[in-house]
């Protein structure tokens, strides 16, 4: 029986023309690269860069199974296959992933988002926000930028250059932000573009832009786009649709970090689920 249902699940994929990574056949479908086997297409990692390969069924083969026994296997043996069954199809959840690696950098998490006065190579920042991983509010603060504010960033975050008369510029917060941002891991939701306008806005006011450079980034949107639709970009109002969560002052600083932050909760909130049921089987095994 387990073989045929094996068969099935061998034949679907490879009528449905998918592909995987050879961790992944080997787990899922028993099977393998041929020697000669064509790469299909390569998956760039959320966290080093690096490329994987994956490979069509159709370019596999069976594992070979060896020392097969035909003696029953006993109840703690059959609990030992689900664990390692469970453990390498987790090792593939996104969430799962997402999960160990929120919990190992918790402490050390702060969450930026920043409007602007537009979306081109000049644009400056006008509001940064800042939170940590618990929702904490850290920096909250407008700045009056060098250049006017274009129409359509005025359209999405409501910020006209007369309300930033009164505002302190970049050049007179910076080491405030620097002090605040030292040391952390900073995650946003598309980082490059937050990083490059936060370093525009530095060259504008002639501050040195190395510091940020210096910071450890992570892309929320990765994590959420991946996670959801198997993707490389997707919008934080689609991320916070998918996870069933209600959009909160959208298109300010600290409410898109609020709901960056809510997003990056509940992927993980998923992944722990995951672990929780890992740990209850290796309860049971410890007891039997």
């Amino acid at each position: 029986m387990m073989d045929e249902a094996l068969e099935i699940l061998r034949q679907k994929a490879i009528a449905d023309k998918l592909a995987f990574g050879v961790t992944r056949l080997r787990s899922e479908f028993k099977m393998k690269p041929k020697p000669d086997a064509k790469v299909h297409d390569y998956v760039k990692s959320p966290y080093n860069g690096g490329k994987n390969p994956i490979y069509l069924l159709t370019e596999c083969v069976p594992l070979r199974v060896t020392n097969a026994s035909t003696t029953p296997p006993t109840p703690k043996q059959i609990l030992a296959g689900k664990i390692l069954a469970f453990k390498n199809k987790i090792k593939m959840e996104m969430s799962y992933q997402f999960y160990q690696l929120w919990t190992e950098m918790f402490d050390d998490v702060l969450i930026i988002d920043t409007e602007t006065t537009g979306l081109n190579h000049n644009a400056q920042v006008i509001e940064l926000g800042i939170i940590d991983a618990k929702g904490n509010v850290l920096y909250q603060q407008r700045f009056k930028p060098t250049v006017a504010i274009e129409d359509g960033a005025i359209r999405i975050h409501h910020i006209k250059d007369a309300d930033l008369e009164n505002e302190p510029t970049w050049k007179e917060c910076i080491d405030e932000i620097k002090a605040i941002t030292a040391d952390k891991i900073i995650w946003a939701y598309n980082c490059d573009f937050d990083a490059e306008k936060m370093s525009n806005t530095c060259l504008a006011f002639d501050e040195d832009d190395f510091w940020l450079e210096q910071l450890d980034w992570y892309d929320a949107m990765v994590i959420a786009a991946q996670h959801f639709l198997d993707k490389r970009r997707m919008s934080l109002s689609q991320a916070v649709k998918m996870s069933r969560l209600k959009y909160k002052a959208a298109h300010t600083a600290i409410g898109d970090c609020q709901m960056t932050l809510d997003v990056l909760k509940h992927i993980a909130g998923m992944g722990k689920q995951l672990a929780d049921q890992l740990s209850q089987l290796e309860e049971q095994k410890r007891n039997q």
